[in-house]
């Protein structure tokens, strides 16, 4: 117990002198902590390949870098509103940072200074002065990158004090105390009181095992807990046969995650603003079921899967002639004004195919009873709905309410409008309709027909982004500052609806079994009654657990080369990997 207390205690020393060592010396209209970044543009200027601040830096905002060159010549990228210039003082002379204050003054645009590695440095009070902000750092810590990151965007408070003369403006004692505003830290396992060593290789074991199982080509697993990441790791390929390793970036199809952190999250965000109420009725808010059957179904109900509503729908048959060819006036091969809706960049579909997806909705008989069946309609009947309410398409509409401004770059419908397809994980080879390789467009059929924008699938995003959203559900709604859904409405949706009936669901989200089952369960033994989650076709997985402050996210394309590839949930490898962490969050609390 007492080499492990002390090696727990020895890397919280490192981690936290690291953070003293962090001081900010100017901070004019209180620029830092960055609460707003819905409009911020960002550059990252350094002299050198500053990686290790950009990735940290990236974690909370996009910040392309630069070097000087770029300011010289003036062609930093467009709509860049904001220098963020990192000045070695272990590297750069006096002349070169005297050049530097010059040529950032010069561009007449906000910035602000990153003053890395001085020690006992004495620095000229003239220089950039009309900085927004300066930080100072000394040391050479491996956590120092992130400190600096996590203190700019207001994850942790800035407290440091400068511990020696650095010029006659900033002498012994300066520094100026900021407050934290909730985002996500970046730290080692021990600042949760976990051992790093013993976590890391139990998580890494698991993961590497299930790929040489060949459960899924590579894997991108993030945990976070009281707030901070303390693990994130890419693993493997994203194919088998590929030469690529996977990056901690890379977009995963989330396939049925989308259902929470799509539809789901707008419709909670409405409900905060009272513009939608579960308690209402189906054809509230999509008038033109009115006349149908499902009129009066509650949104309750609908999203607990307890409405009648079937299963789901085959609708790409509709499209196919018993040859396996499109029918006519279906899919073709090229985006014109009457085929719009991309599946593919070889395939477009009609521009009434949505229209006709949702009538063949209505047409639908309903299920006898209304016990509960998991239904991929739900989500498709929502999206249109908030669309409906908000007067916008879906993917606009989230974006411009959740996504932008969190922070969340890479969380998207139809990435290959912004992103290329090496950043973004393949899926499937689909040999019965889209007859190629399912990379950057959506795996689902009926998402793909509706233009790969959806309820039920469709988002792409990454571990860290998908952090991010968790972690505002964690803070009851609230994150960086700024409130995005009500606590209680966060409340509402999280929790059992029917646990009297044995339904398991929450409003949109899934939830543990009412009891546990080793065999059936989809998630970890120690999962707690107030955790919430949801899995993916393609592979996906995240889980949030107030009782522990913990996320857990897991994205695979277990898909790859084919479907029929079911070896996930064979071996329980979501829940195993999951009950790994929860084995260690539970040994940590025994020690402590």
């Amino acid at each position: 117990v007492g080499a492990y207390a002390q090696s727990i205690s020895a890397v919280q020393h490192a981690y936290k002198q690291a953070a003293s060592q962090v001081v900010l010396l100017k901070n004019e209209r209180n620029i830092i902590p960055i609460t707003s970044i819905s409009n911020l543009h960002p550059v990252l200027v350094s002299e050198s390949e500053n990686m290790a601040l950009a990735k940290a830096l990236n974690k909370y905002d996009e910040v392309p870098q630069i070097d000087s060159k770029k300011i010289e010549q003036r062609t930093w990228p467009s709509g860049t509103n904001l220098f963020i210039l990192a000045v070695d003082l272990s590297k750069q002379s006096m002349n070169e940072i005297t050049r530097l204050s010059a040529l950032i003054e010069s561009t007449g645009l906000f910035y602000m200074v990153v003053l890395e590695h001085g020690y006992f440095a004495s620095l000229n009070a003239g220089l950039f002065p009309r900085s927004r902000a300066i930080l100072f750092s000394w040391g050479q810590s491996a956590y120092m990158p992130n400190h600096l990151a996590q203190v700019i965007f207001g994850a942790s408070a800035a407290s440091g004090r400068l511990p020696f003369f650095l010029n006659n403006v900033y002498g012994s004692g300066s520094g100026i105390s900021t407050t934290a505003i909730q985002r996500l830290q970046y730290g080692p396992p021990e600042m949760v009181n976990i051992s790093g060593s013993s976590f890391n290789a139990a998580l890494r074991m698991a993961v590497e095992e299930a790929i040489k199982n060949q459960v899924f080509p590579g894997a991108n697993l993030l945990v976070a807990k009281d707030g901070m990441v303390i693990f994130h790791e890419a693993f493997g390929k994203s194919m088998y046969d590929s030469p690529r390793y996977l990056q901690k970036d890379d977009l995963y199809d989330l396939a049925s995650v989308t259902k929470i952190f799509g539809a789901t999250l707008g419709s909670m965000y409405l409900h905060s603003k009272g513009l939608f109420d579960p308690e209402r009725t189906l054809s509230t808010y999509l008038p033109s079921f009115k006349r149908s059957n499902k009129a009066n179904l509650k949104w309750k109900d609908i999203l607990t899967h307890r409405s009648g509503l079937p299963a789901s729908i085959v609708y790409y048959k509709n499209v196919l002639g018993t040859d396996g060819r499109f029918q006519p006036r279906t899919i073709k091969p090229s985006n014109s004004r009457k085929y719009p809706n991309i599946i593919n960049e070889h395939l477009y579909s009609n521009k009434n195919t949505q229209d006709k997806i949702l009538n063949n909705i209505k047409q639908l008989p309903l299920r006898a009873n209304n016990d509960y069946v998991y239904s991929d309609l739900s989500m498709i009947l929502l999206y249109r709905s908030l669309q409906n309410i908000t007067k916008l398409p879906f993917d606009q509409f989230l974006n411009q309410s959740l996504y932008q401004p969190l922070g969340l770059h890479h969380t998207r419908f139809l990435p290959t409008n912004s992103f290329t397809k090496d950043q973004i994980v393949p899926t499937e080879i689909d040999s019965f309709f889209r007859h190629t390789l399912v990379q950057g467009y959506v795996h689902d059929e009926n998402a793909a027909l509706l233009g790969g924008i959806s309820g039920h699938a469709g988002l792409f995003s990454t571990a860290n982004d998908m952090a991010i959203i968790s972690q505002m559900l964690l803070n009851k709604g609230s994150y960086g500052g700024k409130e995005y859904i009500k606590p209680a409405t966060v409340d509402q949706y999280i929790r059992y609806q029917y646990p009297e009936l044995n339904n398991r669901r929450a409003l949109g989200f899934d939830k543990p079994l009412l009891e546990y089952n080793v065999n059936t369960s989809h998630v970890a033994r120690d999962a707690s009654p107030l955790s919430f989650g949801h899995s993916g076709f393609t592979g996906t997985f995240v889980w949030i657990d107030p009782a522990y402050h913990l996320t857990y996210i897991l994205l695979t394309n277990r898909v790859y080369p084919s479907r029929v590839n079911n070896k996930i949930s064979q071996y329980s490898i979501r829940p195993c990997i999951q009950q790994i962490i929860y084995d260690h969050i539970i040994n940590s609390q025994l020690k402590n």
